[in-house]
């Protein structure tokens, strides 16, 4: 309203200040045009005070402020308004941006499998916490940083096409990645990488499989058992009768033993099946380690305590997460493995070594210099129920590495270099964020 008044004022003056210089009233006429001069002077400071407004919101909104707003009683009235209107659609749109970012990057923290998006700079824009578990890192700000797990993982990796995948291992875990390329208005051309860990992926396949079977087969026997032990008691707990009493209570501790046996023999496996649940909490690897090497020596009885140990690497400030029963039952069983190979070897020998990996991943080696395992037998020997032992139930491994997976580690037999290599147990443990 105040610039349509202004310029109706500066009409006014000029055709007045015309009229009275035709009929040469000279001073109104100057007054008149005095006038006509101030109001344009006004309509210039309006427009004026309209670009700064103008250019204060551009600069707000180029420096991602979208809280600027104009107050009324300092700008003419219609304007300012309208300058607060846009200036609270910008702030609205930037806050559901903001919210958008947070909900995808919430979805991206809880897939399965690692995704990081790089630049043609090879600088890290995004990257969730699975990814970094699965390559033992930290932080990865570039691609850079894969040297430090392979040497020249980099380059590999940046050669990636669209489309094309390919494998590599970290500590003994196979990864395979696969690379999608895109351009963006924003960040020009960028590239996603989806990791996807192919063992641990088969194995909790294979476990699954393994736990359904085990589960049906426990069952059946227990309830097949479970009444034969139950009437065989009984009858052993009648008076003796005349006849054959003595074959027959001799056949019913036969049946009632038996089947006691076979109970305990589906117990165990049935241990198989169940799901360990560990409860987290962090501790010295360094001290567990000790603790189960010296409650596993009795395990030396049959070869009169000739096994010598070697202990190395126990820094006991390396703080891991962990569940302190299960992980010393998965370590004493390896062990227990360990010290029956070498039961007949000469010189017989296990080293126990405890070395960091990468940034947040702790190795544990079990080695013994006792007979190899085979190929064919090495593809198996963490499967429920193998063992190459004559009385063995094959229980200890396949519960170990189940344990070591619950707790989001892992356990492998490291591949032999040569016929004089040892047999080597890898345990894989996540740093605690409780190490310097």
């Amino acid at each position: 309203m105040r610039l349509k008044l202004y310029l109706l004022c500066i009409i006014v003056c000029a055709c007045a200040a015309t009229l009275l210089y035709i009929k040469e009233e000279w001073l109104i006429a100057s007054s008149s045009a005095l006038a006509c001069g101030a109001f344009t002077l006004a309509v210039i400071k309006l427009f004026n005070r309209s670009d700064n407004d103008m250019t204060m919101l551009i600069e707000a909104v180029k420096n991602r402020d979208t809280s600027l707003r104009f107050g009324k009683n300092k700008r003419f009235g219609h304007i300012a308004p309208k300058l607060n209107q846009i200036a609270e659609m910008l702030h609205e749109a930037r806050k559901r941006i903001a919210e958008e970012h947070k909900y995808y990057g919430m979805i991206l923290s809880h897939v399965p499998v690692g995704v990081f998006v790089a630049d043609e700079k090879g600088c890290v824009i995004t990257v969730n916490s699975a990814c970094l578990k699965l390559l033992g890192l930290s932080v990865l700000t570039s691609l850079a940083r894969l040297d430090n797990i392979t040497m020249g993982l980099t380059a590999k990796v940046e050669s990636l096409a669209n489309g094309d995948t390919m494998t590599f291992t970290v500590v003994n875990e196979e990864i395979m990645i696969s690379c999608n390329r895109a351009i963006t208005t924003t960040r020009g051309k960028i590239a996603i990488f989806v990791l996807t860990e192919i063992g641990g992926e088969l194995d909790k396949k294979a476990d699954a499989t393994w736990s359904l079977s085990v589960r049906t087969l426990s069952h059946e026997i227990m309830n097949t058992i479970a009444p034969i032990i139950s009437i065989s008691q009984t009858l052993l707990s009648l008076p003796e009768t005349d006849g054959a009493s003595g074959e027959v209570k001799e056949g019913l501790e036969t049946i009632s033993e038996s089947s006691s046996n076979l109970m305990a023999f589906a117990q165990n496996y049935r241990a198989i099946a169940l799901n360990p649940k560990p409860v987290m909490h962090p501790a010295a690897l360094a001290d567990l380690i000790e603790s189960a090497v010296n409650s596993s020596r009795h395990f030396d009885d049959g070869n009169q305590g000739k096994i010598s140990f070697e202990l190395s690497g126990l820094d006991k400030a390396l703080i891991v997460s962990l569940d302190n029963t299960l992980t010393t039952h998965a370590i004493t069983n390896v062990l227990k493995n360990a010290i029956e190979a070498c039961l007949h070897t000469k010189s017989a020998h296990i080293s126990v070594s405890l070395h960091r990996f990468a940034e947040n991943t702790v190795a544990l080696d079990i080695s013994n210099n006792g007979p190899q395992i085979s190929k064919n037998e090495s593809s198996s020997i963490f499967d429920p129920f193998f063992t190459t032992k004559n009385h063995g139930q094959g229980i200890g491994l396949s519960l170990a590495r189940r344990i070591m997976t619950s707790q989001g580690g892992s356990l492998h037999l490291l591949p032999y270099d040569n016929p004089e290599s040892p047999t080597t147990f890898r345990f894989t443990f996540r740093l605690s964020a409780l190490n310097p």
